[in-house]
């Protein structure tokens, strides 16, 4: 919630971080290489990679997909999958309707064989493996509210259409 509340209020993520653990002398993270996080991709959501080496302020990792990127140290997170973590999976439909990302919670993982076992409201559960999660950042205030008026206005016009239509088909 700190995070959230100093980017929104246009204080950087990292002078935030530093300044957090500074003042609750807590110990920086272990970005080593080898050690698997979250990264974020460019679709602004974070997949699993593995750190291939760290310079200073960024480092360059791998994803589980394949692709490498650079990025900031400071957008990186632990992978930590405890059970209840929020995340979105990749799903296979049933009857061949393809494939898309669910919203789903950690149920169990297993760092041996790279499983996580997710759940779904109306899914159910399945195991997946560690390339078919991402997390997705929640939206700030403002992309918030910029959404609701988005739809407010969507809903206005197709009220103000669906009128006129009506009284142009009585005329």
């Amino acid at each position: 919630s700190y995070l959230g509340a100093a980017e929104e209020a246009g204080i950087p993520r990292d002078a935030l971080l530093q300044a957090l653990r500074e003042r609750h002398l807590a110990p920086v993270a272990d970005l080593t290489p080898g050690k698997s996080v979250f990264a974020p991709s460019a679709d602004h959501a974070l997949y699993v990679a593995e750190i291939l080496r760290v310079d200073g302020p960024t480092a360059q990792v791998r994803f589980s997909s394949g692709g490498e990127h650079t990025v900031a140290v400071a957008d990186l997170r632990p992978l930590s999958l405890v059970p209840g973590l929020k995340v979105q999976c990749l799903w296979k439909y049933e009857m061949g309707m393809g494939e898309g990302w669910e919203n789903a919670e950690v149920v169990r993982f297993d760092p041996k064989s790279g499983k996580v076992q997710v759940g779904t409201t109306w899914l159910g559960s399945r195991e997946v493996s560690l390339k078919k999660l991402r997390l997705v950042p929640k939206a700030t205030a403002a992309q918030a509210r910029m959404h609701h008026l988005l739809w407010k206005a969507a809903l206005a016009g197709g009220a103000v259409g669906g009128a006129l239509g009506l009284l142009l088909g009585k005329l």
